[in-house]
């Protein structure tokens, strides 16, 4: 890794990593991969599953950076279907929909694939029978 390439990671996950703990780490972490001119994020995250509970404390940060890496998604293409879900649900005509009514729907619409094999009248009676005001 180049310094500046260290520094860009550290910009980027600033509030989720202690900075000056991740560059120790670095240093002590490449000195594994020292003799290897080509080395992967592949290889290193190899090297990283093997290590027991122990050192892997000693690596924290790098292992919390491998974590966030491996969960950056590769494109937008999902926040952007999400904004459009979005746009879907809370239309012009309803516009003063309130935060928890929108959480409530985009749960729904993201979980749909369960709301078609859900049988309606026993939601319905469940819901009915829930509370002796209804």
């Amino acid at each position: 890794t180049t310094p500046s390439s260290v520094e860009d990671v550290i910009s980027f996950f600033n509030d989720d990593i202690d900075s000056q703990l991740l560059r120790t780490q670095i240093q002590v972490f490449a000195t594994h991969f020292a003799s290897d001119d080509d080395v992967s994020l592949r290889d290193c995250l190899s090297y990283l599953c093997q290590l027991s509970n122990d050192h892997c404390q000693l690596y924290s940060e790098v292992c919390t950076i491998a974590r966030l890496l491996l969960v950056v998604p590769a494109t937008n293409a999902v926040s952007e279907r999400s904004f459009s879900t979005v746009r879907r649900i809370k239309s012009y005509l309803r516009t003063t929909m309130l935060q928890g009514r929108m959480n409530h729907l985009m749960f729904l619409n993201v979980h749909k694939d369960l709301l078609d094999n859900l049988c309606l009248k026993t939601t319905g009676n469940e819901f009915v029978c829930g509370s002796e005001h209804r």
